[in-house]
């Protein structure tokens, strides 16, 4: 639990909450020009974390022991320096350095550990410039070698030649072969390999010999190119119907070659000598017994990421010793944007953090925090029933159950103690299903709402295998999940709302292509009304002709507000079920997030400006404009806001009226 900062963000004397600017229906439905800044209260930030960049456990000489290496950065563009972490394993003594340049070192992908003549292991970089680590495990110094590409990249792949240069492929735009001579420590560009293409492209792996370095480059299409290693010349050794190829040890490459009508695909071998390449059987070749794996430390990373107060623990145990571990006390850290909030049962308010960051609980009564742990979902969106929280979002279309009367379990194992598995009852949270398994294959959810019949519903988003979107619930009471995929195979999901007390849930819809062929874009989006006694779609309504994007909805009784996408540009409209027709629109730029507040008043944004709308007469009012908004959150008549990496309210939001002070 940690302590509240609060801070006033406060607009000129007597536009302390600009409601003298709204504007009457009469005049103008929605006039936003003239909003003025609202008094909007912050109460700090509550979540602070920072990325985990690479994981190298290095041998020291002579077997005399192990060191750790590890770094935290957000492994994107930012002010923050590069911190990095030698853990001497044998002592327990811990050296952080600070003053290098953002970014991260990486844990190889397409190489195993690349150790110099020199005997120093030679790390990968992800940053600005491009460039590599050198560590020497000797002494456990380390040595930054930039090279003079300015641009975010890092090396895909690396090796080593028998002369003691280091080869480093990039991934990049363009993707680069960069040579380092540690005698010299100076390097040399061998510029783009393969023939150029749009991006993505890698220098994916790489094997080195004496005189050529031969590449796996491009991707879609991909490349071998033998690279001479004396005067830089490139020549393309294979290209064709390649679906993934890698270098493999011993100078090979492995090409998995792309089925073709009724073929299937076929994997070949391939080996180098003297620039040129020729297929081989691995299976006729006799294979050397593999040299029995060293004893090396085992490292436990459960708790590796910093908590809010920067500190981390990583944990190891030595061949036939106990575990053990070092906590990291100066972790530095980065706010990180709030992404949903939650109001609970006893008042308080749940909240996340994007990027699978810690969740929280603020209590409005004490101005007090506490955080809980870092989920295993990346949020879509919460909801609350009875006395939990459900924690919805990807991967999967993912729903968890969280009971704030136990403590947080999720994320908390370590070697010496272990926690429940997320399915089991004493989880919390604990998961409920994963609706990609065995209903329907859908990954993020977009929006959801709770039903008259205790069950929470939720649209989902498909994609990478399929597309369109899908209808999926959880019946608490039973413990039971289900779904609808048709008729949603290509209307994605752009929002959801209960309507007539929960008793149908409205799915909002926007149409996409289908990549195979089998079903034509729809033209239009559409409301879609769901039953939740009968479990059956019962009506579709098109809001307004041209409709490509029903948008995000809110509803009240028979009533569904969205803000949708037509011709003419964004809409405000309000369908009645009952008529099973629109009874309103208006143009409404940039409009979104519509919520229904407690004084049973529409609330949403048009750009930054927050605008109450009166469900009887649709009149709108211009409150004012609050920044970097992005859903609102009602607490009782408080309104908090997400969109920031600061908890952000405006008390007493719905007992406002206009010209209040």
């Amino acid at each position: 639990m940690r302590s509240l900062s609060l801070r006033m963000f406060s607009a000129a004397a007597g536009l302390v909450f600009g409601l003298s600017a709204a504007v009457s229906a009469a005049d103008a439905w929605l006039d936003i020009e003239k909003a003025q800044p609202l008094a909007v209260e912050e109460l700090g930030e509550p979540v602070r974390s920072m990325r985990q960049g690479g994981s190298f456990t290095i041998p020291k000489p002579e077997g005399k022991g192990w060191w750790y290496v590890t770094c935290y950065n957000p492994l994107r563009r930012n002010s923050q320096p590069n911190q990095m972490y030698v853990v001497d394993l044998d002592t327990k003594k811990v050296t952080m350095r600070k003053e290098m340049p953002a970014g991260a070192i990486i844990s190889p992908l397409n190489f195993n550990e690349v150790v110099g003549k020199d005997g120093k292991y030679y790390l990968p970089f992800l940053g600005t410039p491009l460039g590599m680590w050198s560590f020497d495990p000797r002494d456990g110094s380390l040595k930054w070698l930039p090279t003079d590409v300015d641009s975010m990249l890092s090396f895909m792949a690396m090796g080593v030649a028998g002369d003691g240069k280091i080869y480093g492929g990039s991934c990049s735009k363009t993707a680069l072969l960069l040579e380092y001579d540690p005698a010299t420590g100076k390097y040399r560009n061998f510029g783009e390999i393969g023939p150029h293409h749009e991006s993505p492209r890698y220098v994916w792996s790489l094997a080195v010999a004496d005189d050529y370095v031969y590449c796996v480059a491009g991707k879609n299409p991909w490349y071998v190119v033998a690279v001479n290693r004396a005067d830089g010349k490139q020549k393309v050794l294979l290209t064709g119907n390649i679906e993934y190829m890698e270098c493999r040890s011993a100078g090979s490459v492995w090409v998995k070659f792309a089925g073709e009508g009724e073929k299937p695909a076929v994997s070949k071998h391939y080996r180098f000598s003297k620039g040129e390449m020729a297929e081989f059987d691995p299976l006729k070749e006799p294979r050397a017994p593999a040299p029995p794996a060293a004893l090396r430390p085992e490292i436990h990373l459960g708790l590796a990421a910093p908590t809010s107060e920067g500190k981390a623990q990583i944990w190891w145990r030595m061949p036939g010793k106990e575990w053990d571990f070092v906590e990291f006390t100066d972790v530095q850290t980065i706010p990180y944007k709030l992404d949903c909030l939650c109001p609970m049962k006893d008042g308080r308010l749940f909240g996340s953090a994007r990027d699978y960051q810690d969740c929280f609980i603020f209590d409005p009564a004490t101005k007090r925090y506490t955080i809980l742990g870092k989920p295993p979902v990346s949020f879509g969106t919460m909801e609350s029933l009875g006395d939990r929280i459900y924690l919805l979002g990807y991967p999967g279309s993912y729903v968890m159950e969280y009971d704030p009367a136990r403590p947080w379990t999720v994320g908390t194992k370590t070697p010496t103690r272990d926690e429940p598995a997320v399915t089991a009852p004493e989880s919390n949270p604990r998961e409920c299903h994963r609706w990609s398994v065995g209903i329907m294959p859908t990954h993020h959810i977009r929006a959801s709402a709770v039903g008259a019949d205790g069950c929470i519903y939720f649209g989902a988003h498909a994609e990478r295998a399929a597309v369109g979107g899908g209808l999926g619930w959880w019946d608490a009471a039973a413990r039971k999940p289900a779904g609808l995929r048709a008729p949603f195979e290509v209307q994605d999901c752009a929002g959801m709302a209960a309507a007539r007390k929960g008793k149908v849930i409205v799915y909002s819809s926007f149409p996409v292509p289908d990549p195979a062929g089998k079903t034509a874009k729809p033209a239009e989006g559409k409301l879609y009304v769901f039953d939740t006694e009968t479990k059956k779609i019962i009506s579709e309504i098109v809001p307004l002709p041209g409709m490509t994007n029903c948008g995000e909805i809110a509803a009240l009784g028979d009533k569904v507000f969205g803000v949708g996408a037509t011709p003419q540009g964004p809409t405000f409209y309000v369908v009645d079920l009952a008529q099973g027709k629109t009874i309103f629109s208006k143009p409404a730029a940039k409009a979104r997030s519509p919520e229904v507040g407690p004084d049973g008043k529409l609330y949403l944004f048009a750009d930054s400006a927050l605008v109450r709308i009166d469900p009887a007469n649709y009149s709108a009012q211009v409150l004012g404009t609050v920044e970097s908004a992005g859903r609102i959150c009602f607490l009782g008549n408080d309104a908090y806001f997400t969109g920031s990496p600061m908890l952000r309210r405006i008390a007493g939001l719905a007992n406002l009226r206009q010209g209040s002070p």
